[in-house]
């Protein structure tokens, strides 16, 4: 093999390498952009109000332990609220409810498509009486332009 070939070889493995170990360096700020957009759903909900339809997909499912369960379109959100709310006892109506996010156990990002699990405490409190649930949210997200959405979303209580 002459000389000027193992060069060519020599470099085309090295540009192999290279391009390998980029993503690890672009993943990072793309998995804080991610996960930013669930945790400003749960700020939303924390703060009592509804999270803007801008951080979901029209098409977005929703599967969660209240009835009837599936929820899916561009009211998704809207309905699984007033699904929750309607499961509730009259007497808990002014309980005060949280989404807490714990550290992520997967994100995986693949060029526009986005896969999370994360660990959550769903808090209520009422008459200083607090009641945890924990689980686990799994989401989709999409990146239809610059900004990523929620696809789906599901809470799997433990």
């Amino acid at each position: 093999m002459s000389v000027r070939k193992n060069l060519t070889l020599s470099d085309l493995f090295l540009a192999i390498l290279l391009a390998a170990a980029q993503p690890a360096h672009t993943a990072e700020p793309e998995q804080s952009r991610v996960l930013s957009v669930m945790q400003a759903i749960a700020d939303a909900w924390n703060r009592g109000g509804m999270p803007a339809s801008s951080y979901f997909e029209p098409s977005l499912t929703v599967v969660d332990d209240t009835p009837p369960y599936l929820f899916q379109g561009p009211n998704a959100v809207a309905d699984w609220i007033a699904a929750y709310r309607s499961e509730q006892p009259k007497s808990s109506k002014n309980a005060k409810t949280t989404l807490r996010l714990l550290q992520p156990t997967n994100v995986e990002i693949t060029g526009a498509r986005a896969f999370v699990a994360v660990p959550a405490d769903w808090t209520a409190e009422q008459d200083g009486k607090r009641d945890v649930e924990h689980g686990v949210i799994t989401a989709t997200l999409d990146r239809p332009d610059r900004d990523w959405r929620i696809a789906a979303w599901v809470w799997t209580p433990r």
